[in-house]
């Protein structure tokens, strides 16, 4: 089991490197992904010349680049802050209807801007740190939160994958690796086969080359 959620504020293991942004929409990243990602692909309308070509066999292809944009960073700040509500300060204000909770919704306003411009900045230790933390805090439990699929998809969840890896695990099915990558099941096949992602001896990739492979860089 990834003790990740336990150990990394103490190690400050390695997360995501910074590259240059070069989608033509502000609003995404570049990433030279599968076309028939979800998100972060550059073989689409928003693709720029520099871009290479899919092969024949419509592989995924080697590099990503990637740098903070004003909407990722508000597209994260708000789901932080709609997380924190729903989970925490609501079923409080429920719990303690007198309790006044006012200045406590101002406070999670502005700490969830901070969180943001941490998990997206450059120090990776402290964005795994507040990765780590928020996790722990919006998902208690005896054992490491087991995010769906679809959670890897939300801001939280593709910032997490860039920053801290998976929060219970060394390995995880192609599905789930390419839900964290943002490709197909058959984009991380592919990628495993050219031995750009790694297989683990029980099964499925490890959750390491996941995130090197999202920390790989392309200059722009």
């Amino acid at each position: 089991m990834n003790d990740w959620w336990r150990t990394s504020s103490r190690k400050g293991a390695h997360g995501w490197i910074t590259g240059h942004h070069c989608g033509g929409d502000p609003a995404r990243l570049c990433a030279s992904w599968e076309p028939e990602c979800d998100f972060l692909t550059c073989n689409g309308p928003w693709a720029r010349p520099h871009a290479h070509p899919l092969d024949s066999r419509r592989q995924a292809l080697d590099t990503v680049c990637q740098v903070p944009t004003l909407s990722e960073h508000v597209d994260l700040r708000n789901d932080l802050i709609r997380l924190v509500t729903s989970r925490l300060l609501d079923p409080l204000e429920i719990l303690l209807p007198q309790a006044g909770l006012a200045g406590l919704r101002t406070s999670v306003r502005a700490d969830a801007d901070m969180w943001a411009a941490q998990l997206l900045g450059p120090d990776d230790a402290v964005a795994r740190q507040v990765a780590i933390r928020l996790l722990t805090v919006l998902h208690p439990g005896d054992a490491p939160f087991d995010p769906p699929e679809s959670w890897w998809a939300t801001p939280l969840g593709r910032v997490t994958a860039r920053r801290a890896g998976h929060p219970g695990k060394d390995h995880v099915s192609l599905g789930v690796a390419g839900a964290m990558l943002g490709i197909t099941r058959q984009g991380v096949h592919d990628l495993v086969n050219r031995n750009k992602l790694l297989r683990h001896p029980d099964g499925g990739v490890t959750v390491d080359s996941i995130r090197a492979r999202l920390g790989l860089r392309r200059d722009a």
